[in-house]
């Protein structure tokens, strides 16, 4: 039964993030470019998010411009950052039959020299290449 409920909420979300990507596409296509960037970075489409933003610049009368490009350029820099970052992410399963508390669990996971590191950052994980990169 447990798995039935797991198979229902997975497609369930699915079916929601399906539906707001074509909520976000609805909406850029409108010329409602702040609207369809929040819900790109919802969905963790920072690329596609930093250009609904960009957009949304564009179109502004010109003696406001300058003023809605000062109060965005920060958030689109954060946006090109988690996008490149994310470019380089890859799925990575941990099978193991060791038990251990979530807090203890990058002390007990041992990577070598060569693969680089696991750091917690608060609620998130950083893997850093051997490169530091």
């Amino acid at each position: 039964m447990r798995h039935k409920f797991f198979i229902s909420m997975l497609l369930i979300s699915f079916s929601l993030g399906a539906q707001s990507l074509k909520e976000a596409e609805k909406l850029s296509s409108s010329k409602k470019y702040a609207e369809a960037a929040e819900i790109y970075y919802s969905l963790g489409y920072y690329g596609k998010a930093a250009e609904a933003f960009r957009k949304h610049v564009s179109v502004q009368p010109s003696g406001r411009r300058k003023k809605v490009a000062e109060a965005l350029n920060q958030k689109i820099r954060h946006l090109e950052q988690l996008d490149r970052m994310t470019l380089n992410c890859e799925n990575v399963q941990i099978i193991d039959s060791i038990i251990i508390a979530k807090s203890e669990f990058l002390k007990a996971y041992r990577l070598s020299e060569e693969a680089g590191s696991l750091i917690s950052a608060g609620e998130s994980t950083i893997y850093e290449t051997q490169l530091k990169d």
